[in-house]
């Protein structure tokens, strides 16, 4: 059973979005960049010193689209951005993670970051843990497919215990700020999300 602060749900999509993210998003002519690693991290050292030795830095690269690109300042909203900050598909994903957040009865104020990411298998078990920025914040996760061994891993301020979400298409997960890693898929598979960090 999942905490409070942990909220995991489907997403509602109208069929002509189903249809745009499996045959352009999930396509071959979509524009994928390659982004080197996927933390800026160069040590463990940001984790509480207990659980450091059960951790390695797995930081490997990633494809990347963003859809409002990263702040690295708290004040910093998605309402006061200059128009190069923005992707073309940036109002198609925002309106569904809009939706879900009414559905939810949630709010927000801010949105930080939005981005798609794309992963493959590199061998490891997951990412290494880590938080999105060093302020308050809001992490959601919309799955764009089903990907066994994919899922979220999320974990509690003393890592006391982890929480698997499993990675399956169109459903999403959102959290307060809570340590985090993904697992990866399988050898000749990819595991597809739309992320936003939010306040």
């Amino acid at each position: 059973m999942l905490p409070d602060q942990i909220i995991q749900a489907p997403v509602t999509l109208y069929p002509k979005e189903r249809e745009t993210i499996e045959t352009l998003i999930m396509g071959q002519m979509f524009p994928w960049y390659y982004i080197g690693k996927q933390t800026m991290n160069k040590s463990l050292d940001y984790l509480p010193e207990a659980v450091r030795p059960h951790f390695k830095i797995v930081n490997p690269p990633f494809l990347s689209h963003s859809l409002l690109m990263r702040t690295e300042e708290e004040h910093v909203d998605h309402t006061s951005r200059p128009l190069n900050h923005y992707s073309h598909y940036y109002e198609f994903f925002i309106e569904i993670f809009h939706r879900f957040m009414v559905e939810q009865g949630l709010t927000y104020k801010k949105i930080f970051r939005a981005n798609l990411n794309l992963v493959w298998y590199n061998g490891s078990e997951h990412t290494e843990p880590h938080r999105d920025h060093e302020w308050p914040h809001y992490n959601f996760i919309m799955y764009l497919n089903t990907c066994e061994n994919g899922q979220t891993i999320v974990w509690p301020d003393d890592f006391s215990t982890s929480y698997m979400l499993p990675c399956e298409q169109y459903t999403a997960v959102t959290f307060r700020e809570m340590w985090h890693a993904h697992r990866f898929p399988p050898i000749c598979s990819r595991r597809v999300v739309f992320v936003v960090t939010y306040a």
